[in-house]
């Protein structure tokens, strides 16, 4: 795997997924969502809770799918599902250009663009990464599912501002899909390639038309383990706390006398520390071999969070927000790496699609329900304490973890993903 992971094919691979996630739905829908908002509410005559609905569809519909697209990947490969998917999420998007006041329309319109951005999303790209590249793996996911539409989210919302400003709301949304086609679509029938079968294929293994057996469990096996569990409850209740708190955090920084500005500028300090975090994690993953690995970033997030708790003044709040940014920007690269080592990558696709779909769900959960929290108690400080309280549990579950199944070990060096480095608890076909 050593030279594999330095090889031309690889490297363009691991550009191509760069790309895709730069046009992905952070950058694209969501995080540009919000200059939407108000022109298109403005226009139809709808309330601002309407037009809002849109976010929540598509999530709904992409967290459906998701645990169906890594199912498509592992059977068909990545680059077979993601060649017509950015196709069709381009379309979806540039129909956005489209709407009317039909609420049937408006419903077709954000099922269909939530399913092509799971399609065309982060579950192809880190099973590509994970194939890819063994020694490197942490870093790679790290860079390429998180910084990557972090950096284009910056680049994108000033680019989006003036594309409305000049040329409306309709005609942007036709430019952004656009782009999609243009950067992504050559980008993926060039450079994106899933690892050939000479790589992939264990030895002995007979040939087929289908894709060659990776080394890992099975999916029965997988939702066998308690690891399986583990690891997905800690990064849910991780991206549950933090997302939910980064929601609330302009009112709840203003309801207590910190200026809208000094609020506002919470937000962008949570960006570029969660960058920090993001590249940090996969430095570290690829160097200590070990879940725990994962603790200063889910103790940051504590920390943060207690200090928001208690933060009177504004250099207090921005403080705090960067020690969040910092916890959760770890989580993109965090979540795959782990999958990979305790699980290999024979049911990447589908357990992984399991993960982003309750991240979904989560990532729009979070909000409502510390909101529901302040509107019971009149404050958010109950809600804190209760997310705190999870954090704590999630700290706990990732020092319980065992060590790494599928380890990273000098004589790896020539397969993709790895050999077991002990045998896995509940069984499996390395």
């Amino acid at each position: 795997m050593a030279e594999n992971e330095y090889s031309r094919a690889a490297l363009a691979t691991a550009a191509a997924c760069a790309i895709g996630m730069m046009v992905s739905v952070v950058p694209f829908h969501i995080g540009t969502f919000p200059l939407f908002l108000g022109p298109v509410s403005h226009d139809f005559g709808w309330g601002r809770a309407e037009f809002s609905m849109s976010v929540n569809v598509s999530g709904i519909f992409a967290a459906l799918a998701a645990p169906l697209v890594g199912r498509m990947v592992d059977r068909l490969g990545a680059r077979t599902v993601l060649l017509p998917a950015v196709v069709l999420y381009a379309l979806a998007t540039m129909a956005q250009s489209q709407l009317t006041t039909s609420k049937t329309q408006f419903y077709l319109t954000y099922c269909v663009l939530g399913a092509s951005e799971a399609i065309a999303g982060p579950v192809a790209f880190a099973h590509l990464i994970s194939s890819w590249f063994q020694s490197r793996r942490g870093l790679l996911l790290a860079l390429v599912i998180g910084a990557a539409p972090t950096v284009s989210l910056m680049i994108m919302a000033p680019v989006t501002h003036s594309l409305i400003d000049h040329l409306g709301w309709r005609k942007t949304y036709v430019v952004l899909g656009a782009i999609i086609l243009l950067l992504a679509f050559p980008a993926f029938a060039f450079l994106l390639r899933d690892p050939g079968p000479a790589a992939l294929a264990r030895p002995g293994a007979a040939r087929s038309r289908e894709r060659p057996a990776l080394p890992g469990l099975t999916v029965a096996r997988v939702l066998a383990t308690a690891t399986f569990w583990m690891v997905l409850a800690a990064l849910v209740i991780h991206s549950l706390v933090i997302n939910g708190v980064r929601a609330h955090s302009v009112a709840l920084m203003t309801d207590r006398h910190i200026s809208a500005l000094a609020a506002t500028l919470g937000l962008s300090t949570f960006a570029f520390a969660g960058l920090i975090g993001n590249v940090s994690s996969g430095f570290l993953l690829d160097r200590i071999p070990s879940p725990r690995v994962a603790l200063p970033f889910f103790g940051a997030a504590l920390v943060g969070l207690i200090v928001l708790s208690y933060a009177g003044t504004a250099a207090m709040a921005l403080t705090a927000m960067a020690i969040l940014g910092f916890g959760i920007g770890a989580e993109s690269g965090i979540g795959p790496y782990l999958f990979s080592r305790y699980f290999g990558l024979r049911s990447f696709g589908t357990i992984y699609g399991c993960l982003v779909s309750l991240l979904a769900i989560g990532s729009g959960l979070g909000p409502y329900l510390l909101g529901r929290a302040f509107d019971r108690f009149g404050s958010y400080d109950r809600g804190l304490e209760a997310a705190a309280v999870g954090l704590a549990i999630g700290i706990a579950l990732i020092v319980l973890l065992g060590p790494y199944v599928y380890a990273v070990r000098p004589g790896d060096a020539g397969e993709v993903g790895g050999e077991p480095a002990s045998a896995p608890a509940a069984g499996g076909e390395p």
